[in-house]
């Protein structure tokens, strides 16, 4: 007889997990049943209660308004089922319908389903990527090809992105001809208890490959930490970092985007004083004067708020303590990193590639370009800072200065450019989302000067109302672009009293990235630090 297609969703219970009963949720269970010996599986079959009150459509009501006739009587039906088995000393479960909601969530081994794929899925047979970006306003994106396509159909982004899920080709026979997933292993294999245990067995052996590392090596460089004790220690860690006052380690960051233009300053307390930026110093200052906490614990920092506030103190937005706060750290030789209330873990080979290249694209003094970046002072706003540098001989301020083209946002060129095709852009360094934006301004300016000719006219124009004559608008050619006549230059205005120029982690990978890519286009890039004096 053949067998059926049947859509299982796998899940595999970490290690630590000894019975079935642990596998188990607190949710209510109407039958359990033990699986026949002949299949070779121990385990049982779980039936889910139904809902105790029958649940009606939502939509149900407003349809009723419409008509005068009685509609019938609806019900949202949702089964509860699953089969939770042992496989090579491991439990797995497969969920029926809603039947997922009888796991422990706390037990289940995270990304299961997706390093199963990475391991199984044909690499030039893709159908869609799920990835997350972390280095601004985290965008979980959802990469979906019409036809099985290879990895470089989905963007070369990839690889500086969290990776959350993948589907495409199964290379597998047993485990079906498409397969997906995340935590969950979705599969549609022709089954029954029949071979069921050859299916689970090979899903499980494939999850322990490291086929994935020939085509999806990145997906080794970052990753959130979902091991719960791990992720408990490394609050105790920081408690403890916290209650030492060495704070080298710690700084705040907003974990929204926000226009610092439009921005007055933030706020440990509804009406209390506004900071122009946020330092974790002042706000550990804040607790202890004003609530004589000498000892502060991460749930503190869960429980307090901190308010952003506009140019005319009105409240536009609030976060926890602990959702700003940017702290990296080392437990069991690994390195992680606290960001927006996230604890992740990076790959120690993939971090010296980033500071390799960070330093190398560092440069301080008069190397760093042809004008005198003098210090910021604390409390202006970037636009006076750059209008100050704009004032020398041989470059413009060409802060807020829009290029408008059909199609596109409106374009700020650079911050400051200078007589020797040197292109600045320049940024405080409030956050990973602030860098984030200085160096998107960098990417796309450079990417428009070599491909739209529409962009040097406009750029052309705006040297000529600008400049006075300062610099030649021939500096822009109208046609061909020679890229490597121009660099451009990261300016980061850094409050910290020392001469490096350290990133957050997220704030190194976008660097990254954004680097190479400008320079296969041909340009030169390095980045600098701007130092900030006291008012």
């Amino acid at each position: 007889m053949n067998k059926q297609k049947e859509k299982l969703a796998i899940t595999l219970f970490k290690p630590k997990v000894h019975t079935l009963q642990e596998c188990l949720s607190d949710y209510e269970i109407e039958k359990r049943a033990t699986i026949k010996p002949q299949f070779e599986l121990e385990g049982e079959v779980l039936i889910g209660a139904p809902p105790p009150i029958p649940l009606v459509p939502e939509w149900l009501n407003f349809l009723q308004e419409g008509v005068n006739e009685k509609l019938p009587d609806l019900e949202n039906k949702s089964s509860r089922a699953a089969i939770i088995v042992k496989v090579k000393e491991r439990f797995v479960g497969v969920s029926f319908g809603y039947g997922q909601v009888l796991f422990d969530k706390t037990k289940i081994e995270r990304n299961f389903g997706l390093k199963t794929v990475i391991n199984s899925v044909d690499p030039d047979n893709l159908r869609s990527f799920n990835s997350t970006k972390l280095d601004d306003n985290t965008i979980i994106t959802r990469k979906q090809a019409s036809r099985g396509s290879k990895r470089s159909a989905f963007g070369s982004d990839l690889p500086s992105e969290l990776l959350c899920g993948v589907s495409g080709k199964c290379l597998e026979s047993v485990l079906g001809a498409q397969i997906s997933g995340t935590d969950q292993l979705l599969i549609s294999p022709r089954v029954d208890f029949t071979n069921l245990k050859e299916v689970l067995e090979t899903a499980l052996a494939q999850y322990f490959k490291k086929d994935y590392q020939k085509n999806f090596a990145w997906f080794d460089n970052i990753q959130i930490e979902n091991d719960t004790e791990k992720c408990e220690q490394l609050c105790a860690d920081l408690t403890k970092e916290l209650q030492s006052g060495k704070f080298e380690q710690l700084s705040m960051a907003c974990p929204d985007i926000y226009d610092p233009e439009k921005i007055g300053g933030f706020s440990f307390t509804l009406k209390g004083d506004l900071h122009s930026d946020l330092y974790f110093e002042e706000f550990m200052a804040y607790l202890k004067e004003s609530k004589g906490a000498s000892l502060i614990s991460v749930d503190d920092l869960k429980s307090h708020k901190i308010w952003v506030k506009d140019t005319q103190e009105e409240e536009v937005g609030k976060w926890s303590a602990f959702d700003c706060l940017i702290y990296e750290t080392e437990l069991d030789n690994v390195r992680y990193v606290l960001f927006k209330g996230e604890w992740y873990h990076i790959d120690k080979e993939y971090l010296d590639v980033l500071h390799r290249y960070f330093d190398t694209k560092t440069q301080k003094g008069p190397e760093t370009c042809s004008i005198t970046l003098e210090d910021h002072c604390d409390g202006d706003k970037e636009s006076l800072y750059n209008a100050k540098i704009g004032s020398q001989d041989d470059c413009l301020c060409l802060d807020q200065k829009l290029i408008r083209l059909k199609g596109l946002d409106p374009i700020e060129s650079c911050d400051i450019l200078t007589s020797k095709g040197e292109f600045l852009h320049i940024k405080k360094k409030y956050d990973s989302a602030a860098l984030s934006h200085l160096f998107a301004q960098g990417k796309v300016a450079g990417e428009l000067l070599i491909s739209s000719e529409g962009f040097r006219k406009e750029l052309r124009k705006k040297i000529r109302q600008v400049g006075r004559g300062k610099i030649n608008d021939s500096l822009i050619p109208l046609g061909k672009v020679k890229s490597g006549d121009f660099k451009i230059v990261f300016g980061v205005i850094d409050k910290k009293d020392d001469d490096n120029l350290n990133l957050p982690f997220f704030s190194l990978v976008n660097f990254h990235s954004t680097g190479r890519y400008l320079e296969t286009l041909g340009f030169e890039v390095i980045i600098t630090k701007i130092k900030c004096k006291a008012a």
